[in-house]
C-alpha cells in the first residue's frame, strides 16, 4: 500500500480483490463503527460517504459524530484519493449545521448588530458554500452528490440569503431617516483619513491594494492565512460602502478628497 515502487499496483489489485470477495455486500450489513478504521478497500470510504450523505438528507443532525468520522479517515490510505468527496461532504454538513444554529438567531437585530454578527459568524456560511462548490466541481462522479448539492443550494440561496436580506432590509427601513448612515459604523469615504493619513503625516510610506468586489469571507480567509503562515500580523475591519455601489464611485471614496 505505501511502498514507493510497488504501491502503484495496490489500487487495481485492491479493486480486484474487493470485487472477488463481494466486500460491498458485507459492508451493507455492518454499522460504520465496525469498519471505521479499515482502509484496505475503497469500498469502506465509499460506504462511509454514502451513509453520511443519507444522514444529512434525512436531517438526523449528529454533526459532531459526522465530523469525528471524517477526521478519523484523514490518516487512511484512500482519503487523499477521495479528498474532494470528503471536503464536499464536510462543508455541506457545516452549511446544514449552521442553518439549524442560525435559524434561532437571524431575527430582530439592529443594522449594526447584523453587521457585527455577519463579521463574527454569519460570513462562515458564505465560506462553507464556496468551499463546498470548489470540492463538488472537482468530483468526477457527481451523481451520488446531486441531491446533497440541491439541499445545499436550497439552504444557502432560498433560506440563508433570503433570511439575511429580509432582516437587513427591515433593519434599514426602521433606522434610516433619509441619510445613508449607520450609527457606530464609519463610512467608506473616511478610509483615507481614518487609515492612511496618519502614516503620511509621520513621513512613512503606505501601500494600498484595491481589489474590486472581494467578498468579506475571502478577505477574512486571506487575513487568517497571513496570520498563521507568514511572519506578521493582520487585522480586518469593514466600512459602510457608498451608494450607489459602483466601481468608479467606490474608488473615488477611498482616495483623499474634499468632496465627491
Amino acid at each position: 500500500m505505501h511502498h514507493t515502487k510497488d504501491g502503484k499496483i495496490f489500487d487495481p489489485l485492491s479493486s480486484r480483490v474487493e470485487g472477488k470477495l463481494n466486500i460491498k455486500d458485507y459492508i451493507d450489513e455492518w454499522d460504520v463503527d465496525e469498519f471505521i478504521e479499515c482502509d484496505t478497500f475503497k469500498a469502506f470510504d465509499e460506504a462511509i460517504i454514502s451513509r453520511l450523505i443519507e444522514n444529512l438528507m434525512l436531517d438526523i443532525g449528529e454533526f459532531e459524530q459526522y465530523r469525528k468520522i471524517i477526521n478519523s479517515r484523514k490518516p487512511t490510505y484512500w482519503f487523499e484519493r477521495l479528498k474532494d468527496e470528503y471536503d464536499a461532504l464536510y462543508y455541506a454538513m457545516e452549511i446544514i449545521r449552521m442553518e439549524k444554529e442560525l435559524n434561532k438567531t437571524i431575527k430582530g437585530q439592529r443594522a449594526y448588530d447584523l453587521l457585527e454578527s455577519y463579521a463574527k459568524k454569519y460570513y462562515l456560511m458564505d465560506l462553507f458554500y464556496r468551499r463546498f462548490y470548489t470540492a463538488f466541481d472537482r468530483i468526477e462522479d457527481k451523481e451520488s452528490f446531486r441531491q446533497l448539492s440541491e439541499k445545499v443550494e436550497n439552504t444557502y440561496t432560498h433560506w440563508y440569503l433570503n433570511q439575511l436580506s429580509v432582516k437587513w432590509s427591515e433593519a434599514l427601513q426602521d433606522e434610516l431617516a433619509g441619510e445613508w448612515e449607520i450609527h457606530g459604523l464609519s463610512p467608506q469615504n473616511s478610509f483615507y483619513e481614518e487609515y492612511i493619513a496618519r502614516y503620511l503625516r509621520n513621513g512613512e510610506r503606505v501601500f494600498v491594494i484595491v481589489s474590486d468586489a472581494l467578498r468579506y469571507e475571502a478577505a477574512r480567509e486571506f487575513s487568517d492565512l497571513l496570520n498563521t503562515e507568514r511572519k506578521g500580523a493582520t487585522e480586518i475591519s469593514y466600512l459602510l460602502g457608498v451608494i450607489p455601489s459602483y466601481t468608479r464611485l467606490g474608488m473615488a471614496a477611498v482616495l483623499p478628497h474634499r468632496k465627491i
